[in-house]
């Protein structure tokens, strides 16, 4: 029985490139998929507008505090017990 790949003779490195192309055209659309953009979040409720504006008037350092918080806050609740 002959396979697809008996008739189409190719050389290793075009074998090779066809493979990578591949894998980044599926790490592209993983990565696409799982990202979210601004055209499919909610809008910013009034009472996160006025947060962040407050938050935008800090201090260099005290806007890095309160990113860490936020970040943080995010992590305990992503965090999954093995």
């Amino acid at each position: 029985m002959k396979h697809a790949s008996d008739s189409i003779p190719l050389r290793s490195s075009t074998w090779k490139l066809i493979f990578f192309a591949g894998l980044f055209i599926f790490v592209f659309a993983v990565a696409s998929a799982q990202t979210p953009s601004a055209s499919n979040t909610a809008p910013m409720t009034q009472e996160a507008s006025e947060l962040l504006k407050k938050a935008l008037a800090l201090s260099t350092e005290e806007r890095a505090q309160f990113v860490d918080s936020l970040l943080e806050s995010l992590e305990e609740r992503h965090t999954v017990a093995f």
